[in-house]
């Protein structure tokens, strides 16, 4: 049931944010919402850490525990192409950006999709 009516904008906005990511771990939802309330991209690695290991596969995840920039999706973490297209839609939805698919299927390391989700987000009139 939806009750436009009921709190401000941004309770609602927080609500779906929480419905978004309500597979994520409590710390990658903090960085997000944090992120969606002051716009600082200091939140995003923490986020983007967070969203990363919710789609690694589970005997991958302990590579994330001492994340390097040049940990790689596919290889270290086994991010597939379809895996990026998920990526792509919840980081539009969550950090209210344009996220270019194919541009984020040529990422290949971690501190290539830091750089690329500081650039997107910056080029938003959000950020």
């Amino acid at each position: 049931m939806n009750l436009p009516c009921q709190g401000s904008k941004e309770e609602i906005t927080e609500r779906e944010l929480r419905a978004a990511l309500r597979h994520f771990s409590p710390t990658t939802f903090q960085a997000a919402r944090d992120y969606r309330r002051s716009g600082d991209p200091v939140h995003l690695p923490c986020f983007l850490i967070g969203v990363l290991e919710h789609y690694s596969a589970p005997e991958k995840r302990p590579e994330l525990c001492n994340a390097r920039h040049n940990l790689r999706l596919a290889e270290d973490l086994g991010l597939d192409s379809l895996t990026r297209m998920e990526l792509a839609i919840l980081l539009e939805e969550v950090l209210q950006t344009k996220v270019g698919e194919e541009q984020l299927s040529e990422i290949e390391t971690l501190g290539e999709m830091l750089k690329f989700t500081e650039q997107a987000v910056s080029r938003s009139p959000a950020g």
